[in-house]
């Protein structure tokens, strides 16, 4: 499966797509880049995330860290039903800004 994430507008990012241990690396870089483009917090849209589990969970975390490093905030909007459960599984709900969808 492959995934993308791309600038939607600015400040806003959006996934498309599955991210698994195949493009989970890939999917890190990208969005760490488009973190750094951005000269204000960002809100990352997920809801053409078509699937995703503890793999995406990890992605988006390095994200969290990225944009922290860069004293960004960032959030995630749209969150699949099933994301968030794990998320809040896993007690990163206070760690994750998270909209569902």
């Amino acid at each position: 499966m492959t995934a993308i994430v791309e600038r939607a507008a600015p400040g806003e990012l959006r996934v498309v797509g599955h991210i698994d241990f195949a493009n989970a690396n890939e999917m890190r870089a990208q969005g760490e880049r488009l973190i750094e483009s951005e000269a204000c917090d960002v809100r990352v849209d997920l809801t053409a995330l078509s699937a995703g589990g503890s793999v995406a969970i990890a992605v988006l975390l390095a994200w969290f860290r990225h944009a922290s490093l860069l004293d960004r905030a960032i959030s995630f909007s749209n969150v699949p039903s099933g994301l968030v459960n794990v998320i809040e599984f896993s007690g990163l709900q206070d760690v994750l800004s998270i909209e569902a969808d």
